[in-house]
Protein backbone atom coordinates (compact mmCIF):
# COMPACT_ATOMS: atom_id res chain seq x y z
CA UNK A 1 0.00 0.00 0.00
CA UNK A 2 0.92 3.47 -0.93
CA UNK A 3 -0.47 6.62 1.87
CA UNK A 4 -0.46 9.88 1.12
CA UNK A 5 -1.75 11.54 4.42
CA UNK A 6 -1.36 14.83 4.93
CA UNK A 7 -1.09 17.69 2.73
CA UNK A 8 2.21 18.06 1.59
CA UNK A 9 2.14 14.15 0.81
CA UNK A 10 3.06 13.71 -3.47
CA UNK A 11 3.94 10.94 -5.26
CA UNK A 12 6.30 12.30 -8.08
CA UNK A 13 7.78 11.17 -11.21
CA UNK A 14 11.04 12.10 -13.15
CA UNK A 15 11.77 11.60 -16.96
CA UNK A 16 15.45 11.26 -18.29
CA UNK A 17 14.24 12.37 -21.78
CA UNK A 18 12.22 14.83 -23.51
CA UNK A 19 9.75 12.26 -25.15
CA UNK A 20 6.36 11.17 -24.72
CA UNK A 21 5.37 9.47 -21.45
CA UNK A 22 2.00 8.56 -20.36
CA UNK A 23 0.77 8.66 -16.41
CA UNK A 24 -2.44 7.01 -15.43
CA UNK A 25 -2.98 6.94 -11.66
CA UNK A 26 -6.31 5.84 -9.55
CA UNK A 27 -6.74 6.20 -5.87
CA UNK A 28 -9.08 6.25 -2.82
CA UNK A 29 -9.88 9.47 -0.51
CA UNK A 30 -10.80 8.07 2.92
CA UNK A 31 -11.75 10.13 6.08
CA UNK A 32 -13.49 9.14 9.42
CA UNK A 33 -16.76 9.27 7.13
CA UNK A 34 -16.61 8.65 3.59
CA UNK A 35 -14.68 7.14 1.07
CA UNK A 36 -14.03 8.80 -2.46
CA UNK A 37 -12.14 7.45 -5.54
CA UNK A 38 -10.56 9.68 -7.51
CA UNK A 39 -8.28 9.17 -10.76
CA UNK A 40 -5.46 11.57 -12.34
CA UNK A 41 -4.21 11.73 -15.53
CA UNK A 42 -1.07 13.29 -16.54
CA UNK A 43 1.19 13.91 -20.17
CA UNK A 44 4.54 14.41 -19.97
CA UNK A 45 6.60 15.43 -22.79
CA UNK A 46 10.22 16.71 -21.20
CA UNK A 47 13.02 15.57 -18.85
CA UNK A 48 11.98 16.64 -15.66
CA UNK A 49 9.94 15.88 -12.34
CA UNK A 50 6.49 16.04 -12.19
CA UNK A 51 3.54 14.95 -9.44
CA UNK A 52 1.91 12.37 -10.44
CA UNK A 53 -0.10 11.87 -7.73
CA UNK A 54 -1.25 14.97 -5.70
CA UNK A 55 -2.07 15.63 -2.03
CA UNK A 56 -5.29 14.82 -0.11
CA UNK A 57 -7.32 17.35 1.78
CA UNK A 58 -6.79 18.01 5.12
CA UNK A 59 -7.49 15.25 7.98
CA UNK A 60 -8.11 13.01 4.33
CA UNK A 61 -5.71 9.48 3.79
CA UNK A 62 -5.27 8.91 -0.01
CA UNK A 63 -4.37 5.44 -1.12
CA UNK A 64 -3.17 4.90 -4.08
CA UNK A 65 -4.57 1.66 -5.76
CA UNK A 66 -3.15 1.65 -9.26
CA UNK A 67 -0.19 3.41 -10.99
CA UNK A 68 0.50 2.91 -14.90
CA UNK A 69 3.55 4.62 -16.97
CA UNK A 70 4.12 4.31 -20.40
CA UNK A 71 6.87 5.86 -22.23
CA UNK A 72 5.28 6.41 -25.25
CA UNK A 73 7.93 8.26 -27.50
CA UNK A 74 10.91 6.43 -26.82
CA UNK A 75 13.58 4.65 -24.12
CA UNK A 76 13.32 7.00 -20.88
CA UNK A 77 14.92 6.26 -17.14
CA UNK A 78 11.70 6.35 -14.49
CA UNK A 79 11.76 7.32 -11.17
CA UNK A 80 9.09 7.17 -9.17
CA UNK A 81 9.54 8.77 -5.54
CA UNK A 82 7.54 9.71 -2.53
CA UNK A 83 7.66 13.39 -1.04
CA UNK A 84 6.61 15.15 1.75
CA UNK A 85 7.39 18.58 1.04
CA UNK A 86 10.60 17.88 2.89
CA UNK A 87 12.07 14.62 1.86
CA UNK A 88 11.64 12.26 -1.02
CA UNK A 89 12.18 8.74 -0.93
CA UNK A 90 12.72 6.69 -3.99
CA UNK A 91 10.39 4.24 -4.49
CA UNK A 92 11.02 2.65 -8.03
CA UNK A 93 13.58 3.40 -11.07
CA UNK A 94 13.84 1.55 -13.98
CA UNK A 95 15.06 1.58 -17.35
CA UNK A 96 12.05 1.01 -19.86
CA UNK A 97 12.20 0.99 -23.92
CA UNK A 98 9.43 2.81 -26.06
CA UNK A 99 6.29 -0.11 -25.39
CA UNK A 100 7.34 -0.94 -22.20
CA UNK A 101 5.40 0.18 -19.30
CA UNK A 102 5.40 0.13 -15.48
CA UNK A 103 2.55 -0.54 -13.30
CA UNK A 104 1.95 -0.44 -9.36
CA UNK A 105 -1.71 -2.26 -7.68
CA UNK A 106 -2.37 -1.83 -4.52
CA UNK A 107 -2.52 -5.87 -4.43
CA UNK A 108 0.30 -7.40 -7.00
CA UNK A 109 2.53 -4.34 -6.00
CA UNK A 110 5.17 -2.82 -8.64
CA UNK A 111 5.76 -4.75 -11.80
CA UNK A 112 7.45 -4.16 -15.68
CA UNK A 113 5.26 -5.04 -18.80
CA UNK A 114 7.39 -6.17 -22.23
CA UNK A 115 6.46 -4.59 -25.57
CA UNK A 116 4.33 -7.73 -25.94
CA UNK A 117 2.46 -7.13 -22.87
CA UNK A 118 3.91 -9.99 -20.46
CA UNK A 119 5.03 -9.38 -17.20
CA UNK A 120 8.88 -8.80 -17.11
CA UNK A 121 9.58 -7.51 -13.27
CA UNK A 122 8.29 -7.99 -10.53
CA UNK A 123 8.53 -6.05 -6.61
CA UNK A 124 6.77 -9.55 -4.58
CA UNK A 125 7.28 -13.27 -5.53
CA UNK A 126 7.56 -14.16 -8.64
CA UNK A 127 9.46 -13.63 -12.35
CA UNK A 128 11.93 -10.94 -12.33
CA UNK A 129 12.98 -11.06 -15.61
CA UNK A 130 10.47 -12.94 -17.64
CA UNK A 131 14.04 -13.48 -20.40
CA UNK A 132 17.65 -12.55 -20.60
CA UNK A 133 19.81 -14.26 -22.92
CA UNK A 134 23.26 -14.95 -23.94
CA UNK A 135 24.03 -15.79 -26.96
CA UNK A 136 27.34 -17.95 -28.50
CA UNK A 137 28.61 -17.94 -31.93
CA UNK A 138 31.98 -19.12 -32.92
CA UNK A 139 34.57 -17.02 -32.77
CA UNK A 140 33.11 -15.41 -29.80
CA UNK A 141 35.02 -14.96 -26.28
CA UNK A 142 35.59 -18.29 -24.45
CA UNK A 143 33.48 -17.18 -22.05
CA UNK A 144 30.32 -14.63 -21.63
CA UNK A 145 28.87 -13.08 -18.31
CA UNK A 146 25.84 -11.18 -17.68
CA UNK A 147 23.74 -10.43 -15.20
CA UNK A 148 20.56 -11.80 -13.68
CA UNK A 149 19.86 -9.36 -11.01
CA UNK A 150 21.71 -6.10 -10.18
CA UNK A 151 22.57 -5.31 -6.90
CA UNK A 152 20.07 -3.33 -4.84
CA UNK A 153 17.56 -6.47 -5.00
CA UNK A 154 15.56 -7.91 -1.85
CA UNK A 155 17.14 -10.35 0.38
CA UNK A 156 15.83 -13.83 -0.12
CA UNK A 157 15.88 -16.78 -1.83
CA UNK A 158 15.86 -16.87 -5.95
CA UNK A 159 15.31 -19.46 -8.20
CA UNK A 160 17.07 -19.36 -11.35
CA UNK A 161 15.66 -21.57 -14.63
CA UNK A 162 17.83 -21.99 -17.72
CA UNK A 163 17.21 -23.72 -21.21
CA UNK A 164 20.00 -23.98 -23.96
CA UNK A 165 18.52 -23.89 -27.31
CA UNK A 166 20.97 -25.08 -30.23
CA UNK A 167 20.96 -23.37 -33.62
CA UNK A 168 22.39 -25.45 -35.80
CA UNK A 169 24.42 -28.95 -36.17
CA UNK A 170 26.99 -29.53 -33.25
CA UNK A 171 29.80 -31.41 -32.08
CA UNK A 172 29.98 -33.39 -28.86
CA UNK A 173 31.00 -30.83 -26.34
CA UNK A 174 30.18 -29.29 -22.88
CA UNK A 175 28.67 -26.35 -21.62
CA UNK A 176 29.48 -24.65 -18.15
CA UNK A 177 27.06 -22.47 -16.35
CA UNK A 178 28.32 -20.50 -13.51
CA UNK A 179 26.46 -18.56 -11.64
CA UNK A 180 27.52 -15.83 -8.76
CA UNK A 181 25.85 -14.15 -5.71
CA UNK A 182 27.04 -12.21 -2.36
CA UNK A 183 25.00 -14.83 0.68
CA UNK A 184 23.40 -13.65 3.41
CA UNK A 185 26.57 -13.61 5.63
CA UNK A 186 30.48 -13.71 6.34
CA UNK A 187 29.98 -17.68 6.44
CA UNK A 188 30.53 -19.52 2.86
CA UNK A 189 26.79 -20.71 1.73
CA UNK A 190 26.27 -24.32 -0.08
CA UNK A 191 23.84 -23.21 -2.69
CA UNK A 192 21.39 -26.35 -3.69
CA UNK A 193 22.82 -26.60 -7.49
CA UNK A 194 22.49 -29.72 -9.38
CA UNK A 195 25.99 -30.82 -9.61
CA UNK A 196 29.61 -28.89 -10.02
CA UNK A 197 28.85 -27.28 -6.77
CA UNK A 198 32.08 -25.37 -5.24
CA UNK A 199 32.78 -22.65 -2.31
CA UNK A 200 33.93 -19.53 -2.98
CA UNK A 201 35.52 -16.58 -1.15
CA UNK A 202 33.83 -15.84 2.33
CA UNK A 203 31.94 -12.72 0.36
CA UNK A 204 30.81 -14.66 -2.68
CA UNK A 205 29.70 -18.15 -3.83
CA UNK A 206 29.31 -19.93 -7.11
CA UNK A 207 27.71 -22.78 -8.09
CA UNK A 208 28.57 -24.54 -11.84
CA UNK A 209 25.63 -26.52 -14.08
CA UNK A 210 27.40 -28.53 -16.75
CA UNK A 211 25.58 -29.66 -19.63
CA UNK A 212 27.22 -32.49 -21.89
CA UNK A 213 25.80 -32.04 -25.57
CA UNK A 214 25.36 -35.19 -27.77
CA UNK A 215 26.12 -35.07 -31.63
CA UNK A 216 23.23 -33.68 -33.71
CA UNK A 217 23.05 -33.16 -37.57
CA UNK A 218 20.53 -31.29 -37.90
CA UNK A 219 21.16 -28.29 -39.14
CA UNK A 220 19.25 -25.33 -38.88
CA UNK A 221 16.73 -26.61 -36.33
CA UNK A 222 16.45 -25.04 -33.30
CA UNK A 223 17.10 -27.83 -30.37
CA UNK A 224 15.90 -27.14 -26.90
CA UNK A 225 17.21 -28.77 -23.62
CA UNK A 226 16.03 -27.80 -20.68
CA UNK A 227 18.51 -27.65 -17.89
CA UNK A 228 18.00 -28.17 -14.12
CA UNK A 229 17.31 -25.07 -12.12
CA UNK A 230 18.73 -24.10 -9.09
CA UNK A 231 18.08 -21.73 -5.69
CA UNK A 232 20.20 -19.80 -4.22
CA UNK A 233 19.98 -17.50 -1.03
CA UNK A 234 21.31 -14.43 -1.89
CA UNK A 235 21.94 -10.84 0.39
CA UNK A 236 20.46 -8.58 -2.06
CA UNK A 237 23.76 -6.19 -2.04
CA UNK A 238 25.88 -7.57 -5.21
CA UNK A 239 24.81 -8.64 -8.52
CA UNK A 240 23.58 -11.96 -9.32
CA UNK A 241 25.47 -13.12 -12.54
CA UNK A 242 25.64 -15.74 -14.78
CA UNK A 243 28.50 -16.67 -16.60
CA UNK A 244 28.39 -19.28 -19.59
CA UNK A 245 31.64 -21.18 -21.25
CA UNK A 246 32.11 -24.06 -23.72
CA UNK A 247 34.39 -26.85 -24.97
CA UNK A 248 34.21 -27.95 -28.34
CA UNK A 249 31.07 -26.32 -29.10
CA UNK A 250 31.02 -25.34 -32.63
CA UNK A 251 27.92 -23.72 -33.63
CA UNK A 252 25.39 -21.10 -32.20
CA UNK A 253 23.80 -21.36 -28.99
CA UNK A 254 21.31 -19.13 -27.03
CA UNK A 255 21.27 -19.23 -23.48
CA UNK A 256 18.00 -18.45 -21.74
CA UNK A 257 17.41 -17.54 -17.92
CA UNK A 258 14.74 -16.24 -15.70
CA UNK A 259 14.94 -15.91 -12.12
CA UNK A 260 12.10 -16.25 -9.27
CA UNK A 261 12.10 -14.95 -6.08
CA UNK A 262 10.55 -17.80 -3.94
CA UNK A 263 11.16 -17.05 -0.42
Amino acid sequence: MILLNTTSDVLRLTTSAATAVDVHSTYVDSTALTFAPGRKITAIASATTTTIVASPAASTDRTLKTLSIVPRGGSQTLTVEAFDGTTAVQLRSVQLIAGESLHYDDALGWRVLGVDGSMKITSQNGWLNSLSTINWTPGSPATVTHTLLAAGHAAGLYQINRALTQLAASTTGEVAITTQWKPPNAATQTPTAPQGVHQGSTNTTRATLRAVLSNSTTAGVGIAMPLASSVIASDGSADITQTFSHSSVVVNFDLYSSIQRVG
